[in-house]
C-alpha cells in the first residue's frame, strides 16, 4: 500500500483496508512517504514502513493550511486555492521523485514479491512504483467520495449537467450558475490531476495515466445511500463506513469521561473540526459567534475540542474543551444527541453510526459536498463559515435536537448502512477484489466489464456529423412542409 501523509483520516482509511485484509490471511505493508511528518501511524498487525523523502517539517501544513487557512475562504474557484493546489502538487512531485531515488528501499520491496498494489486517488506515484517492483494487480482507492479523475480513467464521464463535482459547493438540483461552477471546479482540479501526474510519469518513463487505466478495482468511501445519483459500473466498490465500525472501534470511556457523559442528564453535543482544522486557530469573531450559541442552551452540554494544554477561555459553564476527545466513544453514550463539524466523510459516518443528526460548517474540498449531501437526506443543517453568526447557529442546534424528522432519518439512514454491510462483509468484498486482481483468469474476464471508451478522433467526429446530418435533414423537411 502507497500511503503519503496527505492527512490522518486518509491513513486511517487505508490501514481499515489494511486491517480487513489482515483479517483475510493476507500479509500486508505500508509505505508511508512522510509528505507530512507531523501524522504518524503505527500498527503491530500492518508492517509500517515510513520513509523520509526530505520535505522540511510543517512545509505540507503551511502550504495547505495556510493563506488561506480553513476557515476563511476556500472556494476551489478562489485563485488563492488554485496556486495552493500547486504548490501542494509540488511537494508530492519531489516526493515521488525521492522515492524513485531511494534504490536501497525498492530493492527491498521488490524482494518481497508483492501480489498487489494499492493506491490513493489523490497521488498517481503509486502507480509508477508499482510498475517499478512489477506489481502488475493494483487496486484504486478513494478515502472520499469519488473524485472525477478515476471513473474517467475507466472511460465513465460524469456529465457535469447533473454530478456534482467532489469539490464544487452545490447540490444536485443544479442551475444554470451551478453547472458553470461545476465545470470551472472540474476544470480547475482536473488539471491540477494532469500536471501532477505528467510531472511524475516523466519520473518513471511511463504514461501513468495508461497505468490507471488498467487498476482492477475503485474501492470508495462512499454508497449510493449517501451520495449523489452517478453513472456507475461494476468496478466500482463502496465501502462507505468501512473506518467506522461501532462493535470494533469503540473502547470504554475511563473514569473522567464517563463522569463527563453520564452527568450530561439533559445531553450533549461534541464540538470538532477534525484532525486538520484546529478550534484554537479561529479567529475570536467566529470562536465568540460558538461560544455565545452555545450560552443559549443550559441544559445541554457542549464539549469542545480546543487545542491548547490550558485553555484561558471564558467559558460558559456548559461548555468542557479538551486538546483531544474520545469522540467515537461518546457517540456510543446514550446522552449522545449530535456533532457539530466541518463535513469530513469519516466525523458524518460516525454520527450516522449512532443515528444522530449534526450541524456542519463545511471548509474545504468534499466537505461541501458532503454537506449538500446530508442536506439532501435530512440528517443534518449546514451554517456558513463565511457569513456565520449567532442567530444562524442557534436555530440550527435548536432544530436538530428539538426536531425528530432529523434523528429518524438519521437512524433510517444507519440501520440501511449497516444492512449493506450485514448481508456483504467488508472482508468478502475485499477478498472478492483481491482475487480478482491476482487469478489470472479472472483478471482477464473482468475486462468484458470495462465500457469501451478508446474512441479516435474520426470516430468522434462520425458521431457529431450524423447528428448533425439528422438535424439538418428534419428541419429541412420541416421548412419544406
Amino acid at each position: 500500500m502507497y500511503v503519503p501523509t496527505l492527512s490522518y483520516s486518509h491513513v486511517l482509511f487505508n490501514s481499515k483496508i489494511a486491517k480487513h485484509l489482515i483479517a483475510n490471511g493476507h500479509q500486508v505493508t505500508m509505505l508511508l512517504p512522510l509528505v507530512d511528518d507531523n501524522i504518524h501511524f503505527n500498527s503491530s498487525s500492518i508492517n509500517v514502513i515510513p520513509s523520509d523523502i526530505g520535505i522540511p517539517s510543517g512545509l505540507l501544513q503551511k502550504q495547505l493550511w495556510q493563506n488561506p487557512g480553513p476557515f476563511e475562504n476556500s472556494n476551489p474557484l478562489n485563485p488563492y486555492i488554485f496556486s495552493k493546489l500547486l504548490r501542494v502538487s509540488h511537494i508530492f512531485v519531489k516526493a515521488c521523485q525521492a522515492i524513485s531515488d531511494d534504490r536501497k528501499l525498492l530493492q527491498q520491496l521488490h524482494s518481497e514479491q508483492y501480489d498487489v498494489g494499492i493506491v490513493e486517488q489523490y497521488d498517481s506515484c503509486g502507480f509508477g512504483i508499482f510498475q517499478t517492483l512489477e506489481i502488475s494487480h493494483v487496486l484504486w482507492l478513494s478515502a472520499t467520495g469519488i473524485f472525477r479523475s478515476q471513473p474517467s480513467a475507466f472511460n465513465i464521464e460524469y456529465p457535469l449537467s447533473y454530478a456534482p463535482e467532489l469539490f464544487a459547493p452545490i447540490s444536485n438540483d443544479l442551475t444554470l450558475f451551478d453547472r458553470i461552477m461545476n465545470v470551472c471546479v472540474a476544470g480547475i482540479t482536473s488539471l491540477v490531476f494532469v500536471i501532477t501526474q505528467s510531472h511524475q510519469s516523466r519520473i518513471f518513463h511511463s504514461d501513468l495515466s495508461f497505468l490507471s487505466s488498467e487498476a482492477n478495482s475503485i474501492l470508495a468511501n462512499t454508497h449510493p445511500i449517501f451520495d449523489f445519483p452517478v453513472p456507475t459500473f461494476d468496478q466500482i466498490v463502496p465501502l462507505a463506513g468501512i473506518s467506522v465500525d461501532a462493535e470494533k472501534d469503540v473502547t470504554s470511556l475511563n473514569e473522567y469521561w464517563q463522569t463527563v457523559a453520564d452527568s450530561a442528564s439533559n445531553g450533549f453535543i461534541l464540538v470538532s473540526f477534525g484532525s486538520i482544522a484546529k478550534t484554537i486557530d479561529m479567529d475570536s469573531k467566529m470562536l465568540a459567534t460558538f461560544l455565545d450559541s452555545f450560552v443559549r442552551f443550559p441544559n445541554l452540554l457542549f464539549i469542545m475540542k480546543y487545542e491548547a494544554a490550558n485553555c484561558t477561555l471564558p467559558l460558559p459553564t456548559n461548555v468542557l474543551t479538551s486538546s483531544w476527545i474520545p469522540q467515537k466513544s461518546l457517540m456510543a453514550h446514550s446522552n449522545y444527541k449530535g456533532i457539530i463539524t466541518h463535513g469530513g466523510l469519516s466525523s458524518i459516518l460516525e454520527s450516522l453510526m449512532y443515528g444522530k443528526p449534526m450541524v456542519l460548517m463545511p471548509l474545504f474540498a468534499d466537505h461541501f459536498k458532503n454537506a449538500n449531501i446530508v442536506l439532501l437526506r435530512k440528517i443534518g443543517l449546514v451554517v456558513n463559515k463565511a457569513h456565520l453568526t449567532k442567530e444562524t447557529l442557534m436555530k440550527s442546534i435548536l432544530q436538530i435536537v428539538s426536531d425528530r424528522e432529523f434523528t429518524k432519518n438519521c437512524q433510517k439512514i444507519s440501520s440501511m448502512l449497516q444492512e449493506t454491510r450485514t448481508l456483504v462483509s467488508f472482508e468478502k468484498q475485499l477478498e472478492y477484489r483481491i482475487q480478482n486482481s491476482i487469478k489470472l483468469s479472472r483478471h482477464h474476464f473482468a475486462r468484458h466489464l470495462r465500457p469501451r471508451g478508446q474512441t479516435n478522433l474520426l470516430q468522434i467526429l462520425e458521431s457529431s456529423y450524423v447528428s448533425w446530418i439528422t438535424m439538418l435533414f428534419i428541419s429541412s423537411t420541416l421548412i419544406y412542409l
